[in-house]
């Protein structure tokens, strides 16, 4: 950033503050066209510079592609277009805006429901392709800018999610408008940017909807997209420390053997107590498995046995995560168990009012429900929690509190959809009080394992009820977790053992799936690195294949003389511990790199057959590839997570994808008439939108 621009975002903060203190929001509008000039001025400058080397910035009159696109303002933007519109706009005029407003929401529609890539629809100021509020326009409007039309009608117009070439500080100049965002965020008042036209919409129908707060519902980015908020001073020094920092980034990729060896240097003190317990993600043997789960529970029992520091060992627990034990096929339950116990004894001693029974008298009023996430953003989970969200009676009152640090355009929807939304990024110890006073009557923890937050979350109590599920499809463990919402097709009828949790079997899959739109590339073969002759594609990352199951990759490759494909092997390119397995055994495989979205599609599209493996089912991939026409073989393995495409292949109509044993899996894997004869009476319209599930959590929130 040039020092030029970076003294406007200075004076930005600096004007904005003082303009509040001195005359409140009266001074919002002569702020905002203060800003403006000077933003205007700035641009004008970089331009005159681009025109010396011979650039032209191609920006004109009636060239409105970026004006098809989420518009975010200010609160002092908003409130200077507002002040613009009812002086300089006859009522017939705002009245054709407000239905411009109506129709761009409906342009949207399918975006809010996350159906569609990015929402688009032209600006509701938008009046035969230029802008009627050109003046007042906001910060955001002034600093878009580009060399090339065509390039940003494909991103605006096409959705293609490409960044249109413009001018390096003019794009730096979004610096202006974050600063008056921190500005209004440090003063206490309302912050962010919200988006335009339904904004205005609400300000132009109440003049109060601003201090009302019904303008939450469309805020589009919050006072947390910036640099990553202050973290606990404990944890934020120990990422400082670069020996600990090793350590913690190698202990699960890399050298594990060789890192744990180098804890023995913090024997004694919780940061060496807790990483004994992590565990590799891959490994070279069955018998490597088996030694690093034996040295788990001997870690293990030595955290159970020590007596640490209770606040520094919580706060530690942030950096640390049991991710991996999910994915090395075996029974979780015992040890999830009697980690979160200690893990809860410590959350006691740290955090006692967090950890204490909820025994107020509940607020009157519908029952409440939240979900809770640090990913509450683009990730696989977000789209079935999305779909109850959606879903959900409104005899209900919902709640969302992401903690991501920054927002994306998945969690813009989840804003739009809750009746309530906490965007409240930080550490536990912070958000959790935070949580605890909604007084909900009922929390849906969407991932507990994925990371060290959520386990250390899930041993506090934040709601009368707290419920995991399976954005990461294990037993947390924690005795502060009530329920398992999970399947009816995909649970085992022992699968009450294998949860710490009250077992709910929701409807049919247990999930409400989205339709997505799938538009795989039009890439061939040649151009994906796999052969035209065919090949059979396992789609799950290697992580996933435990090496008990290297046998169903070595028999199909010993009867077919098609490769298996993989996706996401080493990025150093050296072999990783699942191909050295498989080339030791002979087995033709290929990896491929991980793929942008059209290519991933295009290879699903490609495959002659889809592979699940008994310790871990594709979710996601499973529907994709049914969708474009692949079929999956599978064969249901002893735990849920084995068995997703279990309840998918039965909803789409197919359930002869489903092998009976290990031998029928083989064969129906190599016998592609055999598929195609099944795949005939596909039924795709059987994995969306099943409203079931929502409505079972529903009855039993009312009913309860």
């Amino acid at each position: 950033m040039s020092d030029r621009i970076r003294g406007i975002a200075e004076f930005a903060y600096s004007s904005t503050r003082r303009a509040i203190e001195a005359g409140g929001t009266s001074r919002y509008a002569k702020l905002a066209r203060k800003l403006h000039v000077l933003v205007d001025g700035e641009i004008e400058a970089v331009h005159k510079a681009a025109g010396t080397v011979g650039q032209n910035v191609a920006c004109k009159k009636g060239c409105d592609a970026c004006c098809n696109r989420l518009v975010g303002a200010t609160v002092p933007e908003l409130l200077t277009v507002l002040e613009h519109v009812q002086t300089a706009f006859t009522p017939a005029q705002i009245d054709s805006i407000l239905l411009a407003m109506d129709k761009l929401d409906e342009a949207n529609a399918e975006f809010w429901d996350t159906r569609s890539g990015w929402p688009n629809g032209a600006c509701p100021f938008l009046v035969d392709h230029s802008c009627s509020i050109y003046e007042v326009r906001p910060l955001t409007c002034r600093t878009l800018n580009a060399f090339d039309p065509a390039v940003c009608h494909r991103a605006f117009l096409d959705g293609e999610e490409i960044n249109p070439p413009g001018l390096d500080d003019q794009s730096r100049l979004g610096a202006v408008t974050q600063q008056v965002v921190v500005a209004l965020k440090d003063l206490h008042l309302r912050s962010g940017l919200y988006e335009l036209g339904p904004s205005l919409r609400a300000l132009l129908k109440d003049a109060a909807a601003l201090d009302s707060g019904a303008l939450d519902r469309y805020k589009i980015a919050s006072e947390f997209d910036r640099q990553f908020p202050d973290r606990h001073q404990l944890t934020d020094t120990m990422m400082r420390d670069a020996a600990k920092r090793e350590i913690v980034d190698s202990l699960v990729v890399g050298t594990p053997e060789k890192t744990w060896r180098k804890l023995d240097a913090f024997e004694g003190t919780p940061f060496g107590v807790i990483y004994r317990m992590q565990m590799p993600d891959q490994y070279n043997s069955q018998d490597e498995l088996e030694m690093w789960w034996e040295r788990f529970d001997q870690s293990l029992t030595r955290f159970e046995e020590s007596r640490l520091p209770a606040r520094e060992t919580f706060e530690l627990l942030q950096h640390f995560n049991t991710f991996s034990m999910a994915y090395a096929g075996r029974d979780v339950k015992p040890y999830m168990s009697r980690l979160m116990n200690v893990v809860q004894r410590y959350a006691a001693e740290a955090l006692p009012d967090l950890t204490a029974p909820i025994e107020t008298a509940r607020r009157p009023g519908k029952p409440r429900l939240g979900f809770i996430s640090y990913r509450i953003k683009r990730f696989n989970g977000s789209r079935w929690s999305f779909g109850w969200l959606k879903n959900i009676s409104p005899e209900i009152e919902t709640y969302v509190i992401n903690l991501a640090v920054q927002e994306d355009k998945i969690s813009l929807a989840f804003r739009r959809r809750a009746d309530m939304y906490i965007h409240a990024s930080g550490i536990a110890s912070e958000v959790a009080p935070i949580v605890r006073s909604l007084d909900l009557d009922a929390l849906i923890f969407t991932d507990i394992g994925m990371d060290g937050h959520s386990l250390q979350l899930a041993s506090l109590r934040m709601a009368r009820r707290q419920m995991n599920s399976w954005g990461h499809p294990v037993t947390c463990g924690s005795p502060m977790m009530d329920d398992y919402l999970s399947s009816i097709l995909m649970e085992p009828e022992n699968g009450d053992h294998h949860y710490t949790e009250r077992l709910q079997r929701l409807p049919g899959s247990g999930v409400t799936y989205p339709r997505l739109a799938l538009t795989p590339s039009r890439k061939t073969h040649t151009e994906l690195g796999v052969p035209e002759t065919g090949f059979l594609l396992c789609c799950q990352l290697p992580f996933k294949i435990t090496p008990s199951e290297d046998h169903f990759l070595v028999e199909l490759a010993a009867r077919s003389d098609k490769p298996i494909i993989f996706i996401g092997g080493p990025e150093d390119g050296k072999d990783g511990p699942l191909q050295r397995r498989l080339k030791a055994q002979g087995v033709n495989l290929v990896f491929v790199p991980r793929l942008e979205r059209a290519d991933y599609l295009r290879l699903l599209q490609l495959a002659d057959t889809s592979l699940d493996l008994p310790s871990w089912n594709g979710g996601n991939t499973t529907i994709e590839a049914l969708a474009l026409g692949t079929p999956v073989v599978s064969l249901p393995g002893e735990f849920m997570r084995g068995r997703h495409a279990l309840a998918f292949l039965n909803q789409a109509n197919v359930p002869e994808l489903i092998a009976r044993d290990a031998a029928d899996y083989i064969d129906l894997a190599l016998s592609l008439d055999r598929q195609r004869e099944i795949m005939k009476k596909i039924n795709i319209d059987g994995l969306y939108e099943d409203p079931a599930p929502a409505a079972a959590i529903s009855k039993m929130l009312i009913d309860a």
